[in-house]
């Protein structure tokens, strides 16, 4: 039943990534949490080169030329598999005492398990079912906590009211199964926490960073502030669900999708005939048409959040 329940969750994931840049590569679920890797699909895979980094296509008496793709920072992370290209031509040519085309080969293998050269942005999407929305809304209060450092003394999701981590360690129950040497240990530890909590207090108001409740998407969410600037949210609850994860601790930080941009994908072409010396002479220049980050399929907010809006939808 609960392994069930863990597929119905990587299949709401799955649906939620359907007909976006985003794909799903990794895949892990326990008793009541799933956590799923995915990966952003660079434009830059499927583009043609010889348009978009600009430069004489074919010469003759009509030459045709094109004037290449600007780039801006919001349209690329960079392209993997132009890297693993050039260390391989570093390697072969000596460049790199001791480096070889094969260790190359074998160190793109190796990150490609953890990031697909094919994708610009890695994340990860992590849903925990809980029993009752009461316990999830326990628990999301928890990572808020846990960013200020109070974890010790926070509530246990499910446990009764008032319950946390410090009456739990110093019950008699708890005690009683304790050697002495396990129990020097657990005293310790818990003096640990004790005394990190305040430096971990310290740190963040000295950071700037605070916590704030908030939404996503009309449902309830603990947001980390940054100077009263910068958002990120740290974990979002759908009734008895609760989302967290690097994607969606990211995507109110990336740009929108209406990012003005030269296209990548679809370019003008135009004939140029000039007089020169009472002669005359044509060629083609071809030339981006203007667009948008979202429209070419590069990393953007807007997407982001469509997936969370299926996902939630998924999961209501």
């Amino acid at each position: 039943m609960k392994a069930k329940k863990s597929n119905k969750t990587i299949s709401a994931i799955d649906d939620a990534l359907s007909g976006s840049q985003w794909k799903s590569f990794k895949k892990s679920s326990s008793v009541n949490q799933t956590v799923v890797s995915v990966g952003h699909f660079s434009p830059e895979i499927k583009m043609d080169r010889t348009l978009v980094d600009g430069g004489l296509i074919s010469g003759g008496p009509e030459p045709v030329a094109a004037t290449g793709v600007k780039y801006s920072k919001e349209m690329t992370r960079g392209n993997l598999a132009d890297f693993y290209k050039g260390m391989k031509a570093c390697a072969a040519s000596g460049y790199m005492p001791g480096v070889t085309v094969e260790t190359i080969e074998k160190l793109r293998q190796e990150m490609n398990k953890s990031h697909p050269e094919e994708y610009d942005m890695v994340a990860d999407i992590i849903v925990v079912e809980y029993p009752d929305e009461k316990t999830a809304g326990e628990a999301m209060k928890n990572q808020s906590d846990t960013a200020e450092g109070n974890l010790y003394n926070s509530q246990i999701p499910g446990a009764p009211a008032g319950m946390d981590l410090e009456k739990v360690l110093n019950s008699k129950v708890v005690q009683a199964q304790m050697t002495p040497t396990q129990k020097a240990q657990m005293d310790k530890m818990q003096s640990l926490m004790k005394s990190s909590a305040p430096k971990i207090k310290a740190e963040r108001e000295k950071s700037g960073l605070q916590n704030e409740q908030g939404t996503v998407l009309g449902r309830p969410a603990v947001f980390l502030i940054q100077d009263e600037k910068k958002r990120f949210c740290i974990a979002v609850r759908v009734k008895n669900y609760l989302i967290t994860g690097s994607l969606l601790y990211s995507y109110e930080s990336l740009p929108d999708g209406a990012t003005p941009c030269e296209s990548v994908s679809q370019f003008d072409s135009k004939k140029i005939s000039e007089r020169v010396e009472g002669a005359t002479y044509h060629r083609t220049e071809v030339s981006p048409k203007t667009s948008t980050i979202g429209a070419e399929g590069f990393l953007n907010k807007d997407e982001v959040e469509k997936i969370f809006e299926k996902l939630f939808s998924k999961l209501n």
